[in-house]
């Protein structure tokens, strides 16, 4: 079985992974979308330059703060997601020892509950954002 020094070490590797996995793929999708991005913004370039001249800049703030708001979410789902993979690592590699068991448990359950919470801000900044940006447009 392992030792709980083998675990920790493991543990700690497989975390450090999964952040460098997820940073180099949220970093390459800018590097290999770049060419089409800028394919579109050559095609849109005399519509949206119009069109942004009619918008307030209430609708560009708001537009921030929602990207803001879900890049942040997003941040916190993707914390509470290895963590719930850490505890399921951390109950598997238990062997048997009941207080690392129940430590894994109260993990999963409060990532659960996390994931629960980041869903639910989600869904209301989106529709209060929205709500917000259609009264500004409506003016």
């Amino acid at each position: 079985m392992f030792s709980k020094q083998l675990a920790q070490s493991l543990i700690k590797k497989s975390l450090l992974f999964f952040v460098v996995l997820i940073v180099f793929t949220f970093g390459m999708m800018n590097f290999c979308f770049a060419e089409s991005q800028a394919q579109t913004k050559a095609l849109e370039g005399l519509e949206t330059s119009g069109a942004s001249m009619k918008s307030t800049g209430a609708v560009n703030v708001l537009t921030i703060i929602s990207k803001a708001i879900s890049f942040l979410i997003t941040i916190l789902g993707v914390y509470f997601l290895v963590s719930l993979v850490r505890a399921g690592f951390m109950w598997m590699t238990a062997g048997g020892e009941v207080e690392d068991v129940t430590k894994a448990k109260k993990i999963i359950f409060s990532s659960a509950i996390g994931m629960i919470i980041c869903i639910g801000a989600y869904s209301i900044s989106s529709y209060v954002v929205g709500s917000v940006a259609n009264l500004m447009t409506k003016q």
